[in-house]
């Protein structure tokens, strides 16, 4: 009760120091004769004090609040452009993997047309004739992260000439024209990635 008694004084204070403030001082000689003005003014100061505390600790926060974001936006910004370079890295090196093995493929088959039914391949370095050639198959841990393969297939075409991209196929085979898929595949926080390309190759030696 006792703090209930001094909690309403307070705020009886607090009301006469508003009023006495606001009002004119011919008024406040009027209204307020006997008022305490040292008091009041210290009043006025004291909460002047508190109330300075107060804003100064919500824009302490706010500052913090800001500066948070701030440093969860850089690390974000950071986090992704480490990200988005690893990825250029892989797929630069990847794309010349695939380049690399459609040249060879164009090579290797050209150089002997029937040698290689279709099937799945990855190319090889024979030692023995000092070139390349293309083993069944597909070629793993390349590079300590790559996969790749060279799929060998012949081309379907329809009476007019044109291709059929169909399995298949319902037209007729072209024994004059190979098509090689190339892809190279790797792994990225658990997350598959590949890049693939086609080359048409035509028999020109016959």
């Amino acid at each position: 009760i006792d703090a209930e008694i001094e909690d309403i004084k307070r705020r009886i204070e607090i009301m006469q120091i508003y009023r006495y403030s606001m009002m004119p001082r011919g008024l406040r000689d009027k209204f307020f004769g006997n008022f305490n003005t040292e008091r009041c003014s210290q009043s006025i100061q004291r909460l002047a004090e508190e109330m300075s505390k107060g804003y100064f600790l919500i824009e302490a926060l706010l500052s913090i609040v800001i500066f948070a974001v701030l440093i969860l936006s850089v690390f974000s910004m950071i986090s992704f452009l480490q990200r988005r370079t690893m990825r250029s890295s892989f797929e630069a090196e990847a794309t010349i993997l695939v380049q690399d093995a459609m040249e060879i493929t164009h090579t290797v088959i050209l150089s002997d047309w029937a040698g290689y039914p279709d099937g799945t391949y990855y190319p090889v370095f024979n030692a023995d004739s000092n070139s390349w050639i293309l083993f069944p198959g597909e070629e793993t841990e390349l590079e300590a992260r790559y996969s790749r393969k060279v799929v060998l297939q012949r081309v379907c075409r329809d009476s007019r000439g044109e291709r059929m991209d169909t399995s298949p196929c319902l037209g007729a085979l072209d024994n004059m024209s190979r098509e090689a898929e190339v892809t190279v595949s790797w792994m990225e926080r658990d997350v598959s990635h590949e890049i693939s390309a086609e080359l048409l190759i035509l028999n020109t030696n016959e």
